[in-house]
């Protein structure tokens, strides 16, 4: 009997290799197509695939070893799957060790992914009414629109993006889907008539951010409206012009349906000048303090001639153009805007001391109580430094104030006790965690230290901001808020006390919004503002399973 015994295969050679997307199926072109002699390849996968797997038969069903990345796998079997960054590539290498425990061949598969999309134009931009100026083109980024007619007060937009991948879109702030339509916006009225006349104004603003999530691109339309009709009884003003227009201030800002205001005016300024401007050119009669002026006129006074009449006050009253002489005042369509004036300043007391009306020989008339400037509105460094130089012979038994004291509260002056306001507010990014598999990429705005955007733009009188940071792997922020005064009591923000001019404690995101609130407390304790920030964290749309067991 002769036995043969027969040596061990030196077969190292694959059969198959087929390459998946993962997850899904999908297969990608595999560059040359398989060959068992060909020991390189090259696939290339989309931005939108994020990983990919093998799966190697080997020819000889004998074989010793199979590994894919040094990671032992059956014939057949598909590999773990292997994460490819954007923009990047993997190697996977199948190396096959044949029966005879020798011979190796090794297959190397390069996987190159694409990168996101940098397309952040619009394919197209429609409008609710009228016709842009100058037609859309993806390259032009600023139209006009208007006069829109009197009574369309609201205009709304369809942006159309020409990367359906692309990453967002805002319409004035508001996330809005391609080719859907945006909600209304509201469009100012007009006002005036003749050759005096206002165009109401609105601003349109898109911004659209490419598939990468930091390039973006912004359309403005700017859409103006033309004023109503204006009926012969309109008794109203188109605008109210203040001089000195730099150091004074009209609180609240003019409009023409509103018909209370306070003027501070600072106490150096010798005289101060109103000019009323009717709405109705044809107005029948224009008056400040019952001297007539017309539209466009202008009526000057100082202090003491308003103390002299026992009253601080401008009583603008407008008759419409339907009052004639024929008519009876009762009958006469008539409005009255009331600007109280405040002086403001050195020399300008709240409390202790009083600006007494009347004359030298009534010196005891009607006391008028002077206030503060409630709080400084980004005056100039100059100009606020002015207001500290105080008259020798007017306060503190003839002594200048020294800024240092501490205890200023009649008047506007730095560090004072009375003054809760915040002079700058900075939000930044504190914590992001570690991109998984199926994250959107991390812009450099989501990583710690970035700073996080808010709108509208800081005012020490604005109380109320909107952010959004631009990733959900965000999920600490901290703040920044300097109060205007060193002499505050304290600053807490969600209820933790934070030092002025210093980054809070790290405040932790909710995926929405998460409200932070901060109160600044004056040096008067009973005096505090509060300044809220919403603050939004995209939710996760990762579908990636974390584990399968």
């Amino acid at each position: 009997l002769t036995v043969f015994r027969h040596a061990p295969s030196a077969n190292a050679t694959l059969s198959d290799l087929v390459v998946h997307v993962a997850p899904g199926r999908a297969e990608p072109t595999l560059v040359p197509t398989f060959d068992p002699s060909t020991l390189d390849y090259t696939v290339d996968i989309d931005y939108h695939d994020e990983a990919v797997l093998v799966i190697p038969t080997v020819a000889d069903d004998q074989y010793r070893f199979l590994r894919v990345n040094t990671v032992l796998q059956r014939s057949g079997d598909p590999s773990r799957a292997y994460f490819v960054k954007p923009g990047g590539m993997a190697v996977l290498t199948v190396s096959v060790t044949a029966e005879d425990g020798d011979t190796v061949m090794n297959y190397v598969v390069v996987i190159r992914r694409g990168s996101p999309s940098v397309e952040a134009r619009l394919a197209d931009l429609l409008v609710s009414t009228g016709n842009m100026t100058p037609a859309f083109s993806p390259d032009v980024y600023l139209y006009s629109l208007g006069p829109l007619r009197y009574d369309q007060n609201t205009v709304q937009v369809t942006p159309v993006a020409i990367d359906p991948d692309h990453e967002r879109i805002l319409v004035n702030g508001a996330r809005q889907p391609s080719g859907s339509i945006s909600r209304e916006i509201e469009i100012e009225d007009g006002y005036g008539n003749g050759a005096e006349y206002t165009l109401g104004n609105g601003t349109v603003e898109v911004m659209v951010w490419a598939e990468n999530g930091m390039t973006f691109k912004t359309y403005r339309i700017l859409v103006t409206r033309q004023p109503a009709p204006i009926s012969a009884d309109d008794a109203t003003l188109r605008e109210l012009r203040i001089s000195p227009s730099v150091t004074t201030r009209l609180i609240p800002s003019f409009s023409p349906l509103r018909f209370d205001y306070r003027l501070f005016v600072p106490n150096r300024e010798p005289s101060v000048s109103v000019t009323p401007v009717s709405n109705d050119i044809n107005a029948y009669r224009l008056s400040v303090n019952e001297d007539e002026v017309g539209s466009g006129g202008t009526f000057t006074t100082t202090m003491a001639d308003l103390l002299a009449r026992e009253d601080v006050m401008f009583d603008i009253e407008v008759r419409a153009k339907s009052c004639g002489p024929t008519y009876e005042p009762a009958e006469c369509v008539r409005n009255h805007y009331k600007v109280e004036v405040l002086e403001y300043g050195p020399g300008a007391y709240d409390g202790l001391l009083h600006t007494l009306s009347g004359n030298m020989v009534d010196p005891g008339g009607a006391v008028r109580v002077m206030r503060p400037f409630p709080v400084p509105f980004k005056d100039p460094e100059g100009f606020l430094e002015s207001l500290s130089e105080l008259r020798l012979s007017e306060y503190d038994m003839g002594k200048k104030s020294s800024q240092t004291e501490g205890f200023c509260d009649n008047y506007l002056c730095a560090d004072s006790v009375i003054d809760a306001s915040l002079t700058a507010l900075k939000i930044q990014v504190a914590g992001t965690l570690e991109r998984l598999v199926g994250d959107s990429s991390i812009p450099t705005s989501a990583l710690p230290n970035a700073t996080v955007q808010y709108s509208p733009s800081f005012h020490n009188e604005t109380r109320f901001y909107v952010a959004d940071v631009s990733s959900p792997r965000t999920e600490y922020v901290r703040i920044n808020a300097t109060a205007a005064s060193n002499m505050i009591t304290g600053i807490r923000i969600n209820g933790v006390s934070s030092d002025s001019g210093v980054f809070s404690a790290d405040i932790k995101l909710d995926y929405g919004t998460t409200v932070v609130s901060i109160v600044v407390t004056a040096g008067r304790y009973e005096i505090q503002s509060t300044y809220t920030v919403h603050i939004y964290r995209p939710l996760n749309t990762n579908t990636f399973l974390a584990d399968l067991s």
